[in-house]
């Protein structure tokens, strides 16, 4: 199973506001034990559009901020994060860089 913020945004699900109740209701009802990665990626839509439109991290609805929190979520941690952004390479290395700072790596 893999856990895409931005479709877990769009489909109404309040990553900002309540990701500890997110990944709770996420554990109860497909459980973490079957989580094996996690697309990393911001949302161009407000929470609920229903949509798939994936943003740069920190520069959609879900923000900076809320992205910091998931990816440093214990219930998330030992899994992968993939980047799905829209971006160049460079804009790759940078995203890799700020997610490497939030997690004390860098």
């Amino acid at each position: 199973m893999c856990f895409d913020t931005c479709h877990v945004w769009d489909a109404g699900y309040d990553l900002v506001h309540d990701p500890d109740g997110v990944l709770t209701q996420f554990d109860r009802v497909i459980g973490l034990d079957r989580l094996l990665a996690v697309h990393f990626n911001d949302s161009k839509n407000d929470c609920g559009s229903r949509k798939d439109r994936h943003e740069k991290l920190g520069r959609g609805f879900l923000g900076t901020d809320a992205m910091r929190r998931i990816a440093l979520h214990p219930a998330l941690q030992g899994r992968p994060f993939i980047l799905e952004t829209p971006n160049d390479n460079d804009g790759y290395k940078q995203e890799i860089h700020t997610v490497l700072q939030w997690l004390g790596a860098d």
